[in-house]
């Protein structure tokens, strides 16, 4: 078959030949796009919830170790009614000296919040302590977005509504 000089370079196009057209393709990312929007909500969501497991975990195991702490010496670590944290004033963590007397022997280490900065003193655990009573918060320093959504039960602290903590009841108004 001679080609015309008009249609050199030319092939014929069959409804068969293999390909998208502009308006799949655009289908197809937007569902593409749909769908990544989804799971990237139910990601966030499960971080947060994951937080709070972790943030809930590091509380049973203080309770627990202030508890084992008081058995054996009749008080508290005590911060002579002041509270201490975590963050120290010039951002660096200083977490082994929040609780006094409390590490290495009653906690191998004083956990960080999962959500915690340094730079601005944000979500840093708080311990405060005469030797009869003790308070330790966590959530007060934390943007609202990142607390305990909802809190557990079990550590709202009535005196800190943007907070949760662990007490004793002599506590529960510091």
């Amino acid at each position: 078959m001679l080609h015309s000089p008009l249609t050199k370079g030319f092939t014929q196009h069959h409804k068969n030949d293999a390909g998208f057209t502009l308006i799949e393709l655009l289908v197809v990312v937007s569902i593409i796009g749909l769908l990544s929007s989804i799971v990237l909500t139910s990601l966030s969501s499960a971080r947060s919830k994951a937080y709070n497991g972790q943030r809930t975990a590091n509380l049973y195991g203080i309770r627990n170790a202030l508890e084992i702490y008081y058995a054996t010496n009749n008080r508290y670590p005590s911060t002579n009614g002041n509270y201490r944290s975590q963050c120290a004033i010039d951002g660096r963590v200083a977490p082994n000296s929040v609780i006094p007397g409390l590490i290495p022997t009653y906690l191998a280490n004083m956990p960080l919040d999962p959500q915690v900065n340094i730079v601005t003193s944000q979500c840093c655990y708080r311990y405060r302590s005469d030797g009869t009573d003790y308070k330790f918060l966590f959530g007060a320093t934390c943007p609202i977005t990142t607390l305990c959504n909802p809190p557990p039960t079990t550590f709202i602290d009535p005196a800190h509504p943007q907070a949760c903590a662990i007490y004793t009841p002599g506590a529960l108004n510091w």
